[in-house]
């Protein structure tokens, strides 16, 4: 999964990640939640058919934009919309035009 981008989006703009690491950890290993000195995104999963380990994917903040100043900035808006229903988005969207 090493390279696959994550998006996360609120109201100030879209945050692009890319997935730089995958590990497993015991379900009591909390090290994975210390600050980190870089943006990243830490995404903890339970491993399938095991609660005693847990999957940790970090990703890596490469840009982020505003709406307005994002490149594609209506075809982001209706590539996150799309894929994530959220609705106030398509009003910022309308509003925007």
């Amino acid at each position: 999964m090493n390279n696959q981008p994550i998006y996360l989006a609120n109201n100030d703009g879209i945050y692009e990640y890319y997935i730089k690491q995958q590990k497993i950890v015991k379900a009591d290993d909390v090290g994975v939640l210390n600050p980190k000195q870089k943006a990243q995104v830490t995404i903890i999963t339970c491993l399938f058919l095991s609660t005693s380990y847990r999957t940790i994917t970090i990703g890596k903040l490469e840009r982020s934009y505003t709406w307005r100043k994002s490149p594609t900035y209506r075809l982001e808006v209706a590539k996150i919309v799309g894929e994530f229903g959220i609705a106030d988005i398509k009003i910022h969207y309308k509003k925007d035009q």
